[in-house]
């Protein structure tokens, strides 16, 4: 549903008024898990990188790698809708960002388990390479994308109702004002009452 700014404007001075308080996708909660979110993608991304290329290098030097061809592309894909999510939580596509950054963990972890503990024998200890190299990251975007999510969700939530809610109100008020009158508004009428509202006569 499409939504006027000047509506949402009086949305916020309602919830201003009324003394509503709740964590916001522009406040420093959110703010804080995307440099959160952001940090973890960065530092799973490189290790993705290098992972991948170590791989590819060991394949050509005729050495049996970790990961077949198809998992190392699915690890790509995952890779790519970590960053496209920190790209949509950054903008005003956060709660599809969210689902999209959620996506890939379980596989990531799923992946690198199976890795670690299968090729886990011998000098470089792999069962531990996952704790310290590969869990942190992934936990740290999945809590930051939870937090965000839920930030985000609640928002939509709180500002569809109360949006509604508005502009129910603008339709009695503008009925009101025509009373004695055959009151029949047309679409294109009423959309450009709202589009000529303005919330400080409200």
């Amino acid at each position: 549903m499409k939504k006027y700014e000047s509506i949402l404007k009086r949305v916020e001075q309602v919830e201003h008024k009324l003394g509503v308080s709740y964590a916001k996708t522009d406040g420093k909660l959110y703010k804080t898990m995307w440099i959160i979110d952001l940090l973890g993608v960065i530092y799973l991304g490189l290790v993705n990188i290098l992972l991948i290329l170590s791989t590819i290098l060991n394949a050509s030097a005729g050495n049996k790698g970790f990961f077949s061809n198809q998992t190392l592309v699915l690890i790509a894909v995952s890779t790519v809708l970590e960053i496209v999510s920190i790209i949509f939580s950054k903008k005003n596509l956060k709660i599809i960002g969210g689902i999209l950054g959620l996506i890939p963990v379980p596989y990531l972890i799923y992946v690198f388990y199976k890795a670690c503990y299968s090729f886990g024998q011998g000098l470089f200890n792999l069962k531990t390479i996952f704790y310290t190299r590969h869990l942190p990251s992934i936990v740290l975007i999945t809590v930051a994308l939870c937090i965000m999510l839920f930030v985000a969700l609640r928002q939509r939530i709180r500002v569809d109702k109360s949006y509604k809610r508005i502009l129910s109100n603008l339709y009695e008020n503008y009925k009101n004002e025509h009373k004695g009158e055959t009151f029949d508004v047309s679409d294109e009428e009423w959309e450009e009452f709202i589009v000529s509202y303005s919330p400080e006569k409200f």
